[in-house]
């Protein structure tokens, strides 16, 4: 892949310069979601993207600042968990998120937590 610093750090400053939007848009839906209390696709699918996008280590701890943006994701987290606790141990041989499983299982990403077992 290059570079490491080339590809993430323009990454990560995209999403921090996002974050900021994000969190206006759910105070101003006046709610826990971004249709207020009413769960909608674009809630579920922003949750889906940024759950994928935190695990990467290098993103770091982004919602820290951002305390709306940090209980939507741990509302959905709390509410989607039967459906990954299932995909974890059917799909994705116990790791819990995307970004760790396919780091295990494929060519290891330079940035990934988890480091590919060899025999």
């Amino acid at each position: 892949l290059g570079d490491r610093s080339a590809k993430v750090e323009p990454a990560v400053a995209a999403l921090r310069a996002r974050l900021p939007a994000l969190e206006r848009a759910l105070e101003a839906s006046g709610g826990t979601f971004f249709s207020g209390e009413a769960l909608t696709f674009e809630s579920v699918a922003l949750f889906n993207a940024l759950r994928d996008i935190l695990a990467y280590e290098c993103v770091g701890d982004e919602l820290a600042s951002y305390p709306r943006l940090a209980a939507f994701m741990a509302a959905l987290e709390a509410r989607a968990r039967p459906y990954f606790e299932e995909r974890t141990a059917t799909h994705q041989c116990g790791y819990p998120d995307v970004v760790s499983y396919l780091a295990a299982t494929n060519t290891p990403f330079p940035w990934s937590r988890v480091a590919k077992q060899r025999d």
